[in-house]
């Protein structure tokens, strides 16, 4: 299937046959409702997953909150372009950016949910969970980058089954307590470590009869690096303090990291008539500088120089929302132009 940003999407994953027959029979519902609207439904799923786990920190039955929650931005996420195509009203640019971007924002609140559940020395795993689900989703942007190939799902896992995957645990949780947590994180944390390697073994190997890979491959790693080093430096320091922080700055990477690779979007020559402005070149800037950034942070926590740590992931945070709004303005002027000019 080939979509507004030139690539092919792969869904090979084992659920997809099956979603496609149910979802088929739900689509006359979400007619009623505009692709933009269902895009950004999951800001108030995100919202309404944070409130469902500060009230799950006091009873662990609210957790069955969050595994509704976690179906119904399913069902927004899944239908968003889906209806925007059938009903030829999509922001396809727009869409694009946001509909990945939002979905990492809802993973987040997820993870961070159970951080406020699960027993702070079990912290880590909600953040080495961080770690691997987006070194997957960073891992796809990057092939799609040199293939054109948008591959969504590994060894037959995709979006849906982990979703599956976490609405079954948020069940599980609310029903039966959280004293097993820490031992099923644990082992979807191998699991997911096991595929990831393989993954990157696999990209090597590439790397032998295509140079191409040798940049994407260097990239990954550069994340992979700087990520692992954040961890450490929580793992083995025992302050709080400096845990909580060194938590929020790794998260903050990791999100930077998620937005960055979507600079990749290919806007036809034909665009170019419209005049718009590009501020796609803020990500190109913020990749260009984050590197030595994120070293002065690292010696900053190591110096326990908390002060300087927080003013400086401030302004990264500003920086990256700024970004975030003028990528996104960029994006709907370009389908607004797309659409006017379809119109005449």
């Amino acid at each position: 299937m080939l979509n507004a940003t030139n690539s092919v999407v792969q869904r090979n994953y084992f659920l997809a046959g099956i979603e496609k027959k149910l979802m088929h029979k739900m689509k006359h519902f979400f007619l009623y409702f505009r692709s933009e609207y269902l895009t950004l439904a999951t800001i108030f799923w995100t919202i309404l997953a944070i409130c469902f786990s500060l009230l799950a920190a006091l009873d662990n039955i609210w957790l069955l909150g969050i595994g509704i929650v976690i179906f119904l931005q399913y069902l927004t996420d899944y239908f968003d372009g889906l209806i925007g195509r059938e009903k030829k009203t999509g922001l396809v640019y727009w869409g694009y950016y946001m509909d990945h971007s939002l979905d990492y924002i809802f993973l987040c609140s997820i993870l961070l949910g159970y951080l406020m559940i699960i027993d702070s020395q079990y912290s880590l795993l909600i953040f080495f969970m961080l770690f691997l689900l987006s070194s997957f989703a960073i891992y796809a942007f990057l092939m799609r980058e040199l293939t054109g190939i948008f591959n969504v799902s590994y060894f037959g896992i995709g979006p849906t089954e982990i979703r599956l995957v976490g609405i079954i645990l948020a069940f599980y949780f609310g029903i039966f307590g959280v004293t097993q947590m820490a031992l099923l994180f644990e082992i979807v944390i191998i699991i997911l470590s096991v595929g990831l390697l393989y993954i990157l073994f696999e990209t090597f190997q590439q790397k032998k009869y295509n140079p191409l890979f040798t940049s994407q491959a260097t990239k990954f790693c550069w994340y992979l690096f700087i990520s692992l080093i954040f961890i450490s430096l929580s793992f083995y320091h025992k302050n709080n303090q400096f845990f909580l922080i060194t938590c929020l700055l790794f998260l903050e990477f990791s999100l930077i990291s998620y937005l960055l690779i979507q600079k990749i979007l290919i806007i036809p020559v034909s665009m170019h008539q419209y005049h718009l402005k590009n501020n796609i070149s803020n990500l190109f800037l913020l990749q260009k500088h984050f590197i030595l950034p994120a070293f002065f942070l690292i010696g900053f926590l190591v110096l326990e120089m908390y002060s300087l740590s927080f003013i400086l992931f401030f302004i990264f945070l500003l920086f990256l929302s700024i970004t975030i709004f003028k990528v996104q303005q960029n994006r709907w002027e370009l389908d607004m132009a797309i659409r006017n000019s379809n119109n005449k």
